[in-house]
């Protein structure tokens, strides 16, 4: 059962409030495409790397189809906006939780964030 038609049952005379939802995507919300070597580690890290990527970005676009049958049965309105790392970042040094790297990716995120033209408002 959504927000609204909870509210609507237990206040039946007030109006439904807005629902906003921010999503921050700790990652790009793309992967960029990259020559993976033919052993099983670089095939499979790369295979996770691609599905979590996918099952984010269809996670987001579950979000909005649920926010827009939520509107369609009258149950209030429904706000998403979404962050991601922008695509053209770059990551300093190669390797996984280097500091220079997470230093890095909470900047950009901190400035992205901040920045209301960062936040998306339409389905990935």
């Amino acid at each position: 059962m959504s927000f609204g038609a909870i509210w609507k049952r237990m206040c039946p005379d007030a109006p439904v409030p807005t629902v906003r939802y921010w999503v921050i995507l700790n990652n790009s919300a793309q992967a960029q495409p990259r020559t993976v070597q033919p052993t099983w580690p670089s095939v499979i890290e790369r295979s996770l790397e691609i599905a979590v990527r996918a099952s984010t970005n269809i996670a987001l676009r579950h979000l909005y189809a649920m926010t827009e049958a939520s509107e369609l049965r009258g149950e209030g309105h429904v706000e998403v906006r979404w962050v991601a790392i922008p695509s053209t970042w770059k990551q300093p040094e190669a390797g996984v939780f280097k500091e220079s790297t997470m230093r890095s990716l909470s900047d950009v995120g901190a400035e992205a964030g901040r920045n209301p033209a960062s936040w998306m408002t339409e389905s990935p």
